[in-house]
């Protein structure tokens, strides 16, 4: 069995999507397009992707990949990237080939003077992480707001007098989303986030553009809000199915720090979600308490999800590659300012 670092080879992509296509079955993750799109278009750099070869055969038979996804804190950028997708045939498996792809990949990103390694791992890989160095720091905190309880449940009448209870906002007003490209104005607003004391991901409008924009199976709706022509608060949201369930999904959401009054904002949001009541169960987010979107979400009536409605846990993991100034708050969960966008599931 040979770890090779993928250097290009068309050939070797199509086997890496060939061994997605076998791992996951035909969806997005095993196109193409997906693989053009994350690995090779990120405006933030290029990627890191091991793969695990069968010397008798020459099948690509396991594969661990990152993509550069660079930090702030303290106005300070820290070079990080996001572990993303990680897979093993089921021939290869329990032998120690993703163990394997774990080690070298952190050895490649220090090299290559990576700071820090972060992902959201599911239950199968968690642990193999976690036993090569990565620590988990916590776990993703899911909050949601529902249109209706009775929905839920299939309508059942007997259930719809809790709809009652859910906080609404008298005016109904919808709005249209915006659908230009990003411009300088969220490079502006995410300026003046990276003051504060918090990790943040480099929310620009490059990296936005990539993340929403061009990506190539995906639709995002993003609403903003504006006064005087300059942007306060943006939110980017779209439709999945979560637990059998249509929800709407909020990937982002950022308000300006100078925002003190939050009627507006809360205002603002009830609007947005609005356009989502109709088609949708509920609206999910992931949000750090200590943030003050968390209190505009509360405001509006987010409320924490019950584990019975999460399909698993969203463990979340850091392997900090070599000391730097304030690598200390990237072990504790709360200084993470994060968001379902900030990784590559959604």
């Amino acid at each position: 069995m040979e770890i090779e670092r993928w250097n290009g080879s068309n050939r070797d992509k199509d086997k890496i999507i060939s061994l997605m296509k076998t791992v996951f079955g035909e969806n997005e993750y095993s196109t193409k397009n997906y693989f053009d799109w994350i690995y090779e278009k990120n405006p933030q750099g290029n990627p890191i992707i091991v793969f695990a070869r069968d010397s008798k055969n020459d099948a690509i038979v396991g594969i661990e990949t990152i993509i550069p996804m660079n930090l702030w804190l303290n106005e300070k950028p820290i070079k990080s990237a996001l572990s993303c997708n990680s897979a093993v045939h089921t021939d290869y498996r329990n032998i120690g080939i993703f163990g394997m792809l774990i080690n070298e990949i952190q050895k490649l990103a220090k090299d290559e003077k990576f700071k820090c390694i972060y992902g959201v791992p599911n239950r199968n890989s968690h642990h193999a992480f976690v036993s090569r160095g990565f620590s988990e720091i916590g776990k993703l905190k899911i909050y949601g707001k529902p249109f209706k309880i009775s929905k839920y449940f299939g309508n059942q009448s007997i259930l719809k007098p809790l709809d009652y209870l859910i906080k609404k906002e008298k005016d109904q007003t919808k709005l249209e989303p915006f659908n230009e490209e990003f411009d300088l104005s969220y490079d502006s607003l995410l300026n003046k986030k990276i003051i504060n004391d918090k990790i943040i991901p480099s929310k620009n409008k490059d990296f936005l553009n990539w993340r929403y924009k061009q990506h190539p199976t995906r639709e995002y709706q993003t609403f903003r809000y504006t006064e005087k022509n300059e942007l306060l608060a943006y939110i980017i949201l779209r439709k999945t199915v979560f637990g059998n369930k249509q929800v709407a999904v909020i990937l982002d959401f950022v308000i300006h720090p100078k925002i003190v009054e939050h009627k507006k904002i809360v205002k603002f949001i009830f609007s947005v979600l609005n356009n989502y009541k109709e088609d949708c169960i509920a609206v999910i987010s992931t949000v750090n308490t200590e943030c003050r979107e968390y209190k505009i979400l509360k405001n509006v009536g987010f409320m924490s999800v019950p584990k019975i409605f999460k399909p698993e846990p969203f463990y979340f993991i850091t392997s900090i590659l070599e000391s730097f100034e304030g690598n200390e708050k990237f072990k504790v969960f709360d200084n993470w300012f994060l968001s379902f966008g900030d990784y590559d599931v959604f």
